[in-house]
């Protein structure tokens, strides 16, 4: 009989485990989707095309490098998400940012 009360005290709590855990991860997840991205220079982002001469193009993303400082002991490198259209000839006609930006954060050896 103890056995059994052991072993179904023992499925219930694992079972309680996996309830907890399966709402704590779509919770946290639905808070993550709900986070707006971030802009750091605030300005207007070109998100219309014209869609047939879009066809036409080749499109390409590119990591533009927009700021680099040096902040509690780390260099910050600031990068923007960029789309580029190019001509069949290779010629760029248009980068469109994206709003995206990735940001490096590398350690500094201070020595003394």
């Amino acid at each position: 009989m103890k056995i059994k009360v052991r072993t179904l005290f023992l499925v219930l709590f694992f079972a309680g485990i996996l309830v907890v855990t399966s709402y704590v991860d779509n919770n946290s997840q639905q808070s993550f989707d709900s986070l707006a991205h971030l802009s750091l220079d605030g300005g207007a982002v070109e998100t219309s095309a014209d869609e047939d001469a879009a066809e036409q193009l080749n499109m390409s993303v590119k990591e533009v490098h927009v700021k680099t400082e040096k902040r509690g002991g780390y260099r910050i490198e600031v990068y923007e998400q960029v789309n580029v259209y190019r001509d069949d000839k290779g010629k760029v006609v248009k980068k469109v940012a994206t709003g995206e930006y990735q940001t490096l954060k590398y350690k500094l050896n201070e020595k003394k």
